[in-house]
């Protein structure tokens, strides 16, 4: 794909985060990029534990903040410091998306209930595989199809002419998935009225937002 779109690499965010400001910082320069991070319970601990040295909690302030700012005239708020080279600037509809891979033992160790109750675990779409282990795919690295690679440029291209553009596509909702939406938002009321503790409310407190989220990226794809 670098070769048919040389700025692709522009989509691609840093493997970790070491602070919210350094995460400002990227998208400063990316306002829209995919991380892949590994190894994210680990990542996990450390943005639970309570002695967390600033940095690493402005870093989950950040992530909490950012999951409602995607939208097109929304805004991430710069952050004045006493070092005034230390500033950031305001970001314009950030979009971070993060594909993070943990082993479940590290990812529930490093979680707990405020975890749940501040909204961070929430947030994430989480997979979990619990069968048992398959054999090694003797054809894994093979290279994709042409087709595929061709797809993929011109979706790159098409997101760096809007960028460059400043203009965005507003997704469509048809009558059925409003509908089926609405109920699901009510649902999500009822639960959070009803429930026992904060952990559980907020459980369902941005259940509908994480819908549309799919949703809309289902659509897009």
């Amino acid at each position: 794909t670098r070769s048919q779109v040389s700025m692709v690499d522009d989509f691609i965010g840093p493997s970790a985060f070491a602070s919210g400001q350094g995460l400002i910082r990227v998208l400063d320069q990316k306002p829209c990029f995919v991380s892949m991070l590994g190894e994210f319970g680990l990542t996990l601990k450390a943005l639970s534990d309570p002695r967390a040295p600033a940095p690493v909690i402005i870093l989950r302030k950040v992530l909490l903040d950012l999951y409602s700012k995607s939208g097109w005239e929304d805004t991430l708020q710069s952050t004045a410091y006493s070092d005034i080279e230390k500033n950031t600037k305001i970001v314009h509809a950030p979009n971070v998306t993060i594909l993070a891979e943990s082993t479940p033992e590290t990812f529930y160790d490093g979680i707990d209930v405020s975890d749940i109750a501040d909204g961070l675990i929430p947030r994430f779409h989480v997979v979990e595989y619990t069968g048992k282990r398959v054999p090694r795919n003797k054809k894994a690295g093979v290279p994709p199809p042409q087709k595929l690679i061709e797809a993929f440029a011109n979706l790159c291209a098409a997101a760096l002419t809007s960028m460059n553009n400043n203009t965005c596509a507003q997704v469509q909702l048809d009558p059925k998935a409003q509908a089926m939406l609405d109920d699901f938002d009510v649902q999500c009321d009822q639960y959070i009225n009803e429930a026992i503790n904060s952990g559980e409310a907020e459980l369902y407190n941005r259940a509908h937002l994480k819908s549309l989220k799919l949703a809309g990226l289902l659509a897009v794809g």
